[in-house]
């Protein structure tokens, strides 16, 4: 079985301090958020990651155990309007969507919410 292409993005050092929005919403995940975002500018508009990418960017050989807070700080984007979550490429409510979801950047024509 062929192995997937994946992109490589290079994570800089984030600061361990509450990340926030304009809103001044302070994040529980701050370097999680900051990866999150940085993934999804570098596979451009109209594209999307999966939670687990920013959990191996975070901790390559022990990703797996920062799931939960990589999918927690993706809600929290979600719920500052930074970004949708997608399932079968519609947009969901990322508390009571089950099984793999993907992230994108919200644009104009995208709807911030579910629904």
């Amino acid at each position: 079985m062929a192995k997937p292409i994946t992109t490589r993005v290079k994570v800089e050092h984030v600061e361990r301090r509450p990340a926030t929005t304009g809103e001044g919403i302070a994040f529980a995940h701050p370097e999680l958020t900051a990866i999150i975002l940085r993934l999804l500018r570098a596979r451009g508009p109209g594209k999307t990651i999966c939670p687990s990418e920013a959990a191996r960017a975070y901790s390559p050989d022990d990703w797996r155990r920062h799931m939960p807070a990589a999918r927690q700080a993706a809600l929290e984007l979600a719920d500052a309007g930074q970004i949708v979550i997608l399932q079968r490429g519609r947009v969901v409510d990322g508390r009571s969507a089950k099984g793999p979801i993907r992230l994108a950047l919200r644009n104009s024509e995208t709807p911030a919410r579910a629904g």
